[in-house]
């Protein structure tokens, strides 16, 4: 009988370590499950906060841009209001001042193309243009020349 009793005691064990190795192996596989999902969720969350940072600097890419389109929009509309003999006239720096306004936004190309009496045509471009305030009594500065019409310095 004490044969049976060990026998039946070391089956007892047996299968109580086998249910024991089951549960762990069972709650590692959930571990494993729930380490993937929260990796998901965190990776889910870092793309959204990388969309919405992406989207906050292209508005304020595009409100900076509003802010120069607006400006010049007003330059543009007390232009139209003005007489071209008033704007024109000599000691009137209301053009260049308009001139320099709208360049100072940017970076700013000349293309200017000429044709003569003879249908020969020239263009002198320059890839930077830039026209100075009423202190620096509105200097022209062009620099990057290619062309056909000869350099201006």
């Amino acid at each position: 009988m004490e044969d049976y009793l060990v026998i039946l005691v070391l089956s007892v064990v047996t299968l109580l370590s086998a249910f024991y190795g089951y549960t762990v192996d069972q709650r590692i596989g959930q571990i494993k499950d729930e380490l993937v999902k929260a990796k998901n969720q965190h990776i889910k969350e870092i793309n959204e906060v990388k969309v919405e940072l992406k989207s906050k600097s292209m508005t304020e890419q595009n409100s900076a841009h509003s802010k120069e389109l607006e400006d010049i929009r007003l330059i543009l509309q007390e232009t139209a209001n003005v007489s071209k003999n008033e704007l024109y006239k000599p000691g009137n720096s209301k053009g260049n001042d308009r001139l320099h306004i709208l360049l100072s936004h940017g970076k700013y190309e000349l293309l200017i193309t000429m044709e003569d009496f003879s249908d020969n045509n020239r263009y002198a471009f320059y890839d930077f243009f830039k026209v100075g305030d009423e202190n620096s009594k509105y200097v022209l500065t062009l620099s990057g020349y290619m062309g056909n019409a000869g350099r201006f310095n």
